[in-house]
């Protein structure tokens, strides 16, 4: 049997993620299929009656494959953009969300052209961390996380993006490695509440469970994170806090608890609360 055409190959394969109800099956296609062929997707469409080699049809049948037993895309092809920055994910690591570019803006929106230590309670991929420090180049970073897995892949990519000089990656249970005398400690925690892990989608519980649970409630590490980060941010420090799409008023209020001021929880593009911030006192 002759390799079929991409049109052909693209149509097969959507059909099966359709059939292994990916919505997304057409554009996942598309994007299998140009990763295979090291090609835009536009190309796609000009030549759709090229046929594949028996190599890459093979191997665009073992990514389609993959996908259909809901490995999240960004798994597949080992990257994600974040903030306009290409990011190495794999495994073991939370994929970025387009929502938490919300984080890096209200703290480049802090920074501007300043000097600033920053942590990155967290870090994960490290795109936090390197969205910022790549807008913020008198700032530096602490990206800090519990998990090695985490932290290999931080290292590749502040590697990738040369921000070695900026920023320092340590493995820490929250602050416990931090500095102390921070101007900003920011943070996407796990914030999912336990007993809603078991009903979220596929994709997402493929997802490393230390990065996705928050406890019984969803509040157990941002509790411990906001009072750790009473005793680590200098007077005028600011928190930021990425949080549940109905946590925001808990965030607040452990945040009053602890003392800090000018509480305001910002909108994400969904018109959803999704990062609350608030300043330490001035002494």
């Amino acid at each position: 049997m002759n390799p079929p055409s991409i049109i052909i190959a693209l149509s097969s394969a959507r059909e099966k993620l359709l059939s292994a109800q990916i919505e997304s099956a057409a554009l996942d296609s598309e994007i299998l299929l140009a990763h295979v062929l090291k090609l835009e997707r536009y190309y796609l469409h000009i030549e759709p009656d090229r046929l594949l080699t028996p190599a890459e049809l093979a191997e665009f049948t073992a990514l389609i494959t993959r996908r259909s037993e809901h490995e999240p895309l960004a798994y597949i092809l080992g990257q994600r953009e974040f903030y306009s920055l290409d990011f190495i994910v794999k495994p073991g690591v939370l994929i970025p969300r387009p929502e938490t570019e919300l984080l890096v803006d209200l703290v480049l929106e802090i920074v501007g052209s300043k000097a600033a230590q920053i942590v990155d309670i967290g870090t994960g991929s490290g795109a936090i961390a390197c969205a910022i420090a790549k807008n913020a180049p008198l700032a530096h970073l602490f990206a800090l996380d519990i998990s090695d897995e985490a932290l290999a892949v931080t290292r590749q990519n502040v590697q990738k993006h040369y921000l070695n000089k900026q920023i320092t990656v340590l493995k820490s249970d929250l602050l416990q490695n931090a500095p102390l005398e921070l101007d900003i400690v920011v943070s996407n925690p796990p914030y999912i509440p336990a007993a809603d892990i078991p009903a979220l989608m596929p994709e997402v519980q493929k997802e490393p469970l230390l990065a996705l649970s928050g406890g019984e409630d969803g509040l157990m590490l941002i509790r411990r994170l906001i009072t750790e980060a009473t005793l680590h941010l200098k007077a005028g420090g600011y928190i930021l806090i990425e949080h549940g799409y109905d946590q925001a008023e808990a965030v607040q209020k452990l945040l009053q608890s602890a003392g800090f001021i000018g509480i305001s929880s910002k909108l994400d593009l969904a018109a959803i609360p999704r990062v609350t911030m608030a300043k330490k006192a001035l002494e």
